[in-house]
């Protein structure tokens, strides 16, 4: 056992699973979208336009993880399209605006 002392032991599973998961870089739209693996996902408004880098599992879609400087500071998950279709928005009156200009 002349390499023991090269031997790296993880403090738990999630430490563990975490060195496998994939990393990619994505700019997020106005819409505060990114898209992984033909799946749209939701990030926080505060990424809007920005460059951000993910990490995912590519075995698992339900979540990935946002990074910066190596360490992670958001969970996002998938945009749920029926959920969302059924958020009551506020109507846009083009009169008004043609009004106030």
């Amino acid at each position: 056992m002349q390499d023991y002392s090269q031997i790296k032991f993880v403090k738990n599973q999630e430490t563990l699973d975490e060195y496998f998961l994939h990393t990619y870089e994505r700019k997020v739209t106005t819409d505060s979208i990114i898209q992984l693996f033909n799946k749209s996902y939701e990030v926080p408004s505060k990424y809007m336009k920005r460059y951000i880098t993910i990490k995912i599992d590519p075995h698992n879609l339900e979540k990935a993880y946002i990074y910066e400087n190596g360490k992670r500071i958001e969970t996002i998950k998938p945009v749920n399209k029926v959920d969302n279709s059924k958020i009551r928005r506020k109507s846009i009156s083009y009169a008004e605006m043609e009004e106030k200009r």
